[in-house]
């Protein structure tokens, strides 16, 4: 029973570890093109509207 318990928490450990490096959501989603974002990793994306000249 103790080496299914370590497996378990061994497969958690891995499934915590990697979910922050799956690809993240496009940074630009829901924005049309008059929008410039920048993606951080870690955090939410930047968007500033363009001005229109």
């Amino acid at each position: 029973m103790a080496a299914s318990a370590s497996i378990a928490v061994a497969i958690f450990a891995v499934v915590v570890v990697y979910f922050p490096f799956l690809p993240q959501r496009n940074a630009g989603a829901g924005f049309g093109p008059d929008w410039d974002c920048t993606d951080h990793p870690g955090s939410e994306p930047t968007c500033i509207k363009k001005i229109s000249r």
